[in-house]
Formats: C-alpha cells, sequence, structure tokens
C-alpha cells in the first residue's frame, strides 16, 4: 500500500509543484537521482539515451520560447561500499543522477507539460525503485557561485 501511495504521488507531483511555491527564488531545477541493480543499468543508459534525444529535440537553449534549458546532464556511479575507499568495492548497485537547469520556471512547468514519450516506462522504473529516489523540483535557491 505504501509503495502504491508513493507511486501516486509521484505521478502527481509534476502538477503539485508546477503550481506549489512563492518563494521568490524559486528556480527552474529537477534533480533525480536512484539506486537501481546493475542488472538495470543497459535499461537505464537507454531510457536516458532516448530521454537526451528527446531534450534535443524538444527544448532550446536561448530565446523567450519555453523550454529554454541552462544545463543538462545525467550522471552514472557505481554504488561503492565505501565512496572514500573504492578499492573495497561495490554493492551492486549504479547510481544515476538527472540534473535539469531551466533559465525560467516556466522553463521546467513546460518540460513536464511536454511528456517525454517513454515517460510511462520511466515512472515505472523510478515507482520499481522508489525507496531510492530523490526528487527535486522548483526547489528554493538559497547559495549559488558565480
Amino acid at each position: 500500500m505504501i509503495k502504491l501511495a508513493s507511486i501516486v504521488l509521484f505521478l502527481l507531483l509534476p502538477i503539485s509543484v508546477a503550481f506549489g511555491g512563492g518563494h521568490s527564488q524559486q528556480a527552474g531545477i529537477l534533480n533525480i537521482s536512484m539506486k537501481v541493480p546493475d542488472s538495470e543499468v543497459a535499461l537505464m543508459d537507454e531510457l536516458f539515451a532516448a530521454h537526451e534525444k528527446w531534450i534535443k529535440e524538444t527544448h532550446f537553449l536561448s530565446g523567450n520560447e519555453e523550454p529554454v534549458l541552462v544545463s543538462y546532464k545525467v550522471l552514472k556511479s557505481p554504488d561503492f561500499k565505501n565512496s572514500s575507499d573504492p578499492s573495497q568495492g561495490t554493492t551492486g548497485n549504479t547510481i544515476y543522477v538527472l540534473s535539469e537547469v531551466y533559465e525560467r520556471p516556466a522553463g521546467l512547468k513546460k518540460h513536464m507539460d511536454l511528456n517525454f514519450p517513454r515517460g510511462p516506462e520511466m515512472r515505472k522504473i523510478l515507482g520499481k525503485y522508489w525507496p531510492t529516489v530523490t526528487f527535486v523540483a522548483f526547489p528554493e535557491v538559497i547559495a549559488s557561485y558565480p
């Protein structure tokens, strides 16, 4: 039941964060991190490759038409047993971090409205590994450099 509630929350989250807030420093930033078994790495790599292709086809790097993307990164790292001593080996999991930064909050809102065609598949994976997922959207920026 908790897993079902988590999946429902995830599916509704884009709607709630898009209209929530009111912070004057609210940013058009999305960060999702998750840990998946190494057996899912090929699928995740393929999904993120498809996502990157979709981003390049539907997002802008400048101008006034949303979404204007400032930065897009997908990070991948072995989940080390001891991150300060990688020689101790890995846990058998891989960590992914998706980071999207938009010029304006409206860019992230538009991104969510566009609906990645493989979104249902991505949400299924996120739901499957929900206990390891961190989802941050439209955060308040409290420090920045430069």
